[in-house]
């Protein structure tokens, strides 16, 4: 089983990388969470059949028991809804102040969150066991064939990784992606938000 690595929260932060965040920065981030959860609020891209074939915004956003979680949100409504069955690692965030965090849980999800004013915001979503799916119905065991069907041929295709980017754009580094392992079929789903990259620009 791949665990993929796009040096993520809990990597050892070396000591001329840490920065401090300012008010100013914290407020930045907020207003995005403000701004995402209020276009999720407004019911937008719900009806993903329309949008089969076609790598989309919405595509982004996990949803579990019918409800939207964005990249870069509270994670604490998600975390409610998924349980108490996780173990928990942290670490001092290399780009925010506080703790950067991941919960796995046994059921084969796992969240990666970075703080922001003592709330833990999604950075990361990674599925690996079936009971989950994407909103078009991808899941662990699904084919190449069926991503392709489901969210089209415009992707970076890293071999045995297949990557859809925000926007389509495989060169920005600060753009959310949706990406799936493939070992014969899919064996990994993951949800990306580019926090620690994003951070270095505010």
């Amino acid at each position: 089983m791949i665990i993929m690595c796009f040096a993520f929260l809990l990597t050892a932060c070396d000591s001329d990388n840490n920065t401090t965040e300012t008010t100013n920065e914290a407020n930045q981030v907020e207003q995005s969470i403000r701004t995402t959860n209020d276009v999720h609020s407004q019911g937008v891209g719900h009806n993903a059949m329309a949008n089969a074939c076609e790598f989309v915004e919405n595509d982004l956003v996990f949803v579990f028991d019918g409800v939207e979680y964005p990249l870069h949100s509270d994670a604490s409504k998600l975390l409610a809804a998924l349980g108490k069955g996780y173990s928990l690692s942290e670490a001092d965030s290399c780009a925010y102040v506080g703790m950067d965090r991941q919960f796995i849980y046994d059921s084969g999800i796992e969240i990666d969150t970075y703080p922001i004013k003592d709330k833990d915001i999604i950075d990361l979503i990674v599925i690996t066991r079936g009971d989950f799916s994407t909103s078009k119905g991808i899941t662990i065991g699904s084919s190449r064939e069926d991503v392709e069907a489901a969210y089209g041929p415009t992707y970076k295709d890293e071999g045995d990784v297949m990557i859809y980017y925000q926007n389509n754009d495989f060169d920005n580094l600060k753009a959310h992606q949706l990406y799936f392992v493939i070992e014969g079929s899919v064996v990994e789903i993951g949800y990306y938000g580019a926090s620690n990259v994003n951070s270095q620009s505010k």
